[in-house]
């Protein structure tokens, strides 16, 4: 017995021995060697571009999805890790099977780890590089993703994708891996939740090129859904009554008309937000092209624009409509209280200079109340003129003009409520009373978008300035505004007065359940490329709801002619009747 014990503890022996033979060896003399050979391997990272989230209307109706796309790509990473011998070898593959000619200006221009080949290859195509992967190395045949979208009424909220820029990667390196990243509205602005995480897979490559094992792998990681506050079924419908109407006018009249509608929630909620002209957007083998939506006519004005989202972006004379603002303007001042009344002769004299009433023969003696309604000019010439600018101007910018409202949508413009040094710097010209009387009616100088019109009318009809926003996870954001109570309801009783006796008195014979106050608009414009004629804008602004203000409705038309009444005002009212009968 203890001579097998001694037999066993030798072999034991002799076998540790061996192995801590083998462990110097390894780690001392032959140190070097192996360490040279381990320098032939290395590491190589494969990034996965994960699906997009989709963007859903407020009822949960896709509005912006994926479908899936098979397609011939080159992984620019892999290319790039080829000799110049193997390079050649590649293009001349893909410039002769697939007939790329601009293929050194494909890869020194992409930003994209993924440069599509090839979209929807037939099956040839396919056997042809599966049967070649391994003598072009990075070429390679994936099932991707492809944005598609509910059509141009919803293109200048939605926005678009595309594949990345120069200027994104530089500012996140990580958007080379992204098969596409937001550009504009809200794929643009929520771009970060919709891209979702990148998938990784690092392997160990052998010095022949081979992967021997993967290290580490991380599925990509979906991008999360944007549900939005938009009505896809109002949304359609607005966008169809104008399209319709812009293009009957746009033939009567030669030439182009456009316009926009806003239908906000009075606490910023956007319902809807259409412009026209408006476009289609497509996918194509390395990026995007768009197929606008207009009429004939347009076509033969290549300056006006169907990528102009108008209802943001759009700067127009708030023409009648601004006389909400000198209301509010004058009462806060104490220039007029509800018993004050202005005689209108047709006429109003500036020095020796005649600035005339719409109505010629002049409207008589009127309260604020009536002459909002009744949109009388001289009453507000009168108001502009004791005003002058500067109150003018607190009182524009107490409402949500002269700045973005900050919705969350890219390339807002800002509008223009000048001023006296704004007169000075830009146009080398005093400010004149001729100016304080010309934008207390929304004329001369002062510019606004249709969607500063829609938070003006929000802050007249609740006393508090709402922030637009689209993303129906945002709180609504309400500022009290520094206005009396007593002012707004004054106001407000004009605006409902326009539409029993005044100038929007189309809209109630056509809206039955909502009660409905309102402004119109007619603004006269310069005769431009886009205007040889010098039409009028048209506007309608207003409010409505069933026992208290629920909504703001904005309808702009950019060289409509007519007045704001006949056309704008008839539109808004199609919309909140069809929205009755929903």
């Amino acid at each position: 017995m203890g001579h097998r014990l001694l037999v066993l503890l030798f072999i034991v022996f002799l076998a540790f021995s061996w192995n801590m033979y083998n462990l110097i060896k390894i780690n001392i003399f032959s140190y070097d060697i192996f360490r040279r050979k381990l320098e032939y391997y290395t590491t190589f990272e494969v990034y996965t571009s994960p699906e997009r989230g989709n963007i859903l209307d407020r009822n949960g109706e896709v509005l912006s999805f994926n479908t899936e796309e098979t397609r011939i790509v080159l992984h620019k990473s892999k290319y790039n890790l080829l000799t110049n011998d193997q390079q050649k070898f590649v293009k001349n593959f893909i410039q002769s099977r697939f007939k790329i000619n601009d293929f050194d200006d494909l890869i020194n221009e992409s930003y994209s780890e993924q440069i599509v080949i090839r979209s929807n290859p037939n099956f040839s195509d396919i056997c042809l590089v599966m049967e070649n992967l391994m003598y072009v190395y990075g070429v390679d045949v994936v099932v991707d993703y492809k944005r598609q979208y509910s059509g141009p009424a919803f293109a200048f909220t939605l926005g678009f994708v595309n594949i990345p820029y120069k200027e994104d990667v530089e500012k996140n390196k990580d958007l080379f891996y992204y098969s596409s990243v937001g550009k504009d509205g809200l794929e643009l602005v929520y771009d970060k939740e919709l891209r979702g995480k990148l998938g990784k897979e690092k392997y160990l490559i052998d010095p022949l090129g081979q992967p021997v094992k993967i290290l580490q792998q991380i599925p990509p990681e979906r991008g999360k859904d944007v549900n939005t506050t938009i009505d896809k079924k109002i949304t359609l419908f607005s966008y169809k009554q104008l399209k319709d109407l812009c293009d009957n006018l746009s033939l009567k009249n030669g030439q182009p008309v456009g316009g926009s509608v806003i239908l906000m929630k009075v606490n910023g909620e956007i319902i809807t937000l259409v412009s026209y002209p408006s476009f289609y957007v497509y996918s194509t083998t390395n990026g995007i092209y768009f197929k606008p939506d207009r009429n004939e006519v347009m076509k033969k004005f290549p300056d006006f624009s169907y990528l102009y989202n108008r209802a943001l972006r759009g700067e127009y004379p708030a023409a009648s409509t601004f006389k909400i603002i000198t209301s509010v303007a004058a009462l806060e001042e104490g220039i007029i209280n509800e018993n004050t009344h202005i005689y209108c002769p047709g006429v109003f004299f500036v020095g020796s200079h005649p600035f005339y009433c719409f109505n010629k023969y002049g409207h008589g003696s009127l309260d604020v109340i009536h002459a909002l309604a009744v949109s009388c000019d001289v009453f507000y010439y009168f108001l502009g003129y004791k005003l002058g600018i500067e109150k003018i101007k607190k009182y524009a910018e107490i409402l949500g003009l002269n700045k973005p409202t900050g919705i969350d949508l890219p390339f807002e413009s800002s509008g223009l409520i000048p001023s006296h040094a704004w007169k000075e710097r830009y146009m080398r010209e005093e400010w004149t009373k001729g100016d304080d009387v010309n934008i207390a009616i929304g004329q001369g100088l002062g510019l606004v978008t249709p969607l500063q019109m829609a938070v003006v009318v929000a802050s007249v009809a609740t006393g508090f300035r709402p922030i637009p926003f689209i993303n129906k996870n945002r709180k609504p954001v309400l500022q009290k505004i520094a206005v009396k109570e007593k002012n707004l309801l004054l106001v407000r009783k004009g605006m409902e007065e326009a539409i029993n006796m005044g100038t929007a008195a189309v809209i109630k014979s056509i809206v039955k359940k909502y009660k409905v106050a309102g402004k119109t608009g007619t603004a006269e414009v310069p005769v431009n490329s886009n205007n040889p004629k010098g039409l009028n804008n048209t506007w309608f602004v207003g409010y409505f709801g069933v026992d208290k203000p629920e909504y703001v409705i904005v309808v702009s038309l950019e060289a409509s002619g007519g007045y704001g009444g006949q056309y704008a005002a008839t539109l808004a009212a199609e919309i909140i009747s069809y929205m009755e009968n929903l």
